[in-house]
């Protein structure tokens, strides 16, 4: 397969909804909602930072929008107070 080509598949796909995998309607799915906070209390624990101070977790990108593709991930950015 060509790069174009994957890159053609991949790029932007616009949707009326959010990923019906992960959304309910506006509202993320309860148990994807505990998903992801395990996925980030477990990323917190590997980094082993004493006293780091988690301050909020935001769920970003394609699969928080309505532009996924079957090949969008799930983008989890944890905010730190420094």
């Amino acid at each position: 397969m060509k790069i174009q080509s994957v890159v053609n598949e991949v790029s932007v796909e616009f949707h009326d909804e959010l990923n019906p995998a992960l959304w309910d309607g506006t509202e993320i799915k309860l148990d994807v909602q505990v998903k992801l906070l395990e996925i980030a209390k477990k990323f917190v624990e590997f980094l082993n930072v004493p006293d780091l101070k988690l301050v909020d977790i935001y769920f970003m990108g394609s699969n928080a929008a309505y532009v996924y593709t079957s090949f969008s991930d799930i983008d989890l950015h944890l905010i730190v107070d420094d």
